[in-house]
């Protein structure tokens, strides 16, 4: 074979594999919650080996040589997948410097490297130790992140033929003559609980422990969740069997880690053991099936991130465009929104950011023939707001909650309150949220206290509204976890608090239960992780034993 059919044939290869060096290596620091799927992340590495191709061939005539365009082909790619980080340092130095500007700097070094290889051929003789080292590198960086992708995804289907390490009950024992009132569950994000709030705000919260036992709950004032963040501790509150064969022990095992450091041990852990939270768990969320077992409507009021959650009807409160998709077109919607999450990756890091109002117009439109409009209840909403912010967030979840009175009973509706969760933002008199610098941080309250106000006057009314139509219903009131977030965390430390206080307030969650009478009613408070368990074990059938109290 010719030296340059070789270099050419070598060439091609290399080109292909650069660009999926950074693709994989984005795709194994976010594969691990399931967030985006293998299957589209192949089709998109392909695509981009085809471009690349195609440019060295480009390079390739206008310098004549082949190691020359791979020289070019390296010179394009790297800033391509670093643009964001090399924006976020030079416009730190050039103020005025936008990304447009940026991109056009970059397409204008690619063509002045093109004219001047050209012209002055520096590498026109072919170096055959310096074309071997340079494809022994790329060849080593792509197998380092592609393998690791592959092996993931090999395993995990290894174990779907051959079993997993953990268990996810799927079949449920049904007693038809138990009850079946309807379910409300408040998913209570980020809020701490009643005890801790107490502790380190000064709030004794007398006044909302009298408001919710006015309503007839039994509060669980000291309730703690040793999870530490949304993705692990909704799975641990609503998917028993699976925290009592599997995640239960490795949340114990990371129970004393921060955010960063917990996150990151956990997703080793889910890793080695070729699990997907969002992909394996969520879609067998076992109390959504187990009322689903029993005959019940279930209904999911949240943001689109909980879009994996078992449910006949999905509420979306993060566009108020497209507010509900309806079970048969879930599949279709669900398949868009995967496709979109790695592409918003994609914009999140390459020059690609530049289009990214082009393509999220693009994936709202075709999302848009999957979702249904609902009433905009204008009127009820507007009372339920006379007294509170009225941020769109209250609205629109109000908003869905009217419109779920027109699914047929019995029905379990899980509804998420994030406003306590906006824990780096504080929202001003004007109703608005906004962003705040470390440096405006104060105190503590400034950046928790005002959002867990505000997150209980919606909570309340959303009982309230709740109640005024089923005053029989079984209401929940649950948190997943409290101040969680790194910066939040590190901020703690920095005013003192003691490494085993912010994973106080960390595990510190809000939790209740109203259970009315004619359904057994309530002697004592329930801990969190047997709120799933008791509801299913009442209303559906024995199927839980029941951890004892902490």
């Amino acid at each position: 074979m010719k030296r340059e059919s070789y270099e050419l044939i070598i060439g091609l290869l290399l080109a292909a594999f650069l660009p999926n060096i950074f693709f994989f290596f984005l795709y194994n620091n976010n594969r691990v919650m399931g967030e985006i799927a293998f299957i589209h992340s192949a089709i998109l590495a392909a695509i981009f080996s085809i471009i690349s191709i195609c440019f060295l061939l480009l390079f390739r005539v206008i310098t004549r040589g082949t190691e020359k365009a791979l020289c070019i082909l390296i010179v394009s790619w790297i800033p391509f997948w670093l643009f964001e980080t090399i924006y976020s340092f030079t416009s730190s130095i050039i103020t005025l410097l936008s990304r447009r500007v940026l991109l056009m700097g970059h397409a204008i070094v690619i063509v002045a490297l093109l004219l001047i290889l050209r012209k002055y051929s520096p590498l026109q003789k072919y170096n055959q130790i310096i074309f071997r080292i340079l494809t022994g590198v790329i060849l080593v960086l792509f197998l380092l992140n592609f393998t690791p992708a592959l092996y993931t995804e090999i395993s995990a289907s290894r174990r779907e033929s051959s079993g997993y390490v953990y268990d996810v009950k799927v079949n449920f024992t049904v007693d038809e003559q138990l009850p079946s009132p309807d379910i409300y569950w408040l998913h209570m994000d980020g809020m701490m609980s009643f005890d801790t709030i107490y502790k380190y705000f000064g709030d004794s919260q007398d006044e909302l422990k009298a408001e919710l036992e006015q309503r007839g709950f039994i509060i669980n004032e000291n309730a703690e969740l040793i999870a530490g963040y949304t993705q692990v501790a909704v799975p641990a509150l609503l998917s028993p069997a699976f925290y009592d064969s599997y995640l239960g022990v490795h949340l114990s095992d990371v129970a004393h880690l921060l955010r960063y450091d917990r996150k990151n041990e956990l997703n080793k852990i889910f890793a080695s053991d070729g699990l997907h939270i969002n992909r394996d768990i969520t879609p067998h969320s076992e109390l959504f099936k187990a009322f689903m077992a029993k005959g019940y409507n279930t209904v999911l009021i949240s943001s689109v991130s909980y879009r994996n959650y078992p449910s006949d009807y999905f509420y979306r409160v993060d566009k108020d465009d497209f507010p509900l998709m309806l079970k048969g077109t879930h599949e279709v919607s669900a398949t868009l929104i995967g496709i979109e999450n790695i592409v918003q990756l994609l914009l999140s890091t390459t020059s690609l950011r530049v289009t990214s109002g082009t393509v999220s117009s693009l994936f709202e439109s075709m999302k848009n023939e999957t979702w249904l409009p609902i009433p905009e209840y204008k009127d009820e909403i507007e009372s339920l707001t006379l007294h509170t912010r009225g941020l769109t967030t209250e609205k629109s979840r109000y908003r869905r909650l009217l419109d779920t009175y027109t699914v047929e009973s019995p029905k379990f509706t899980f509804i998420t309150n994030t406003i306590a969760h906006l824990q780096a933002q504080v929202i001003n008199v004007n109703t608005e949220i906004v962003d705040i610098s470390q440096d405006d941080l104060n105190e503590v309250g400034l950046i928790y206290i005002v959002h867990h106000e505000y997150a209980v006057q919606v909570m309340l009314n959303t009982i309230d509204l709740i109640l005024e139509r089923n005053p029989d219903a079984v209401i929940i009131v649950q948190g997943d976890h409290g101040i969680h977030m790194q910066g939040m965390q590190d901020y703690l430390l920095e005013l003192g608090y003691t490494v085993p206080q912010v994973l106080e307030m960390k595990h510190s969650v809000i939790s209740a239960a109203r259970i009315p009478t004619q359904y057994g009613g309530l002697d004592e408070p329930i801990e969190p992780l047997n709120m799933s368990r008791l509801l299913v074990n009442r209303f559906v059938g024995d199927n839980y034993e029941m951890l004892p109290d902490s």
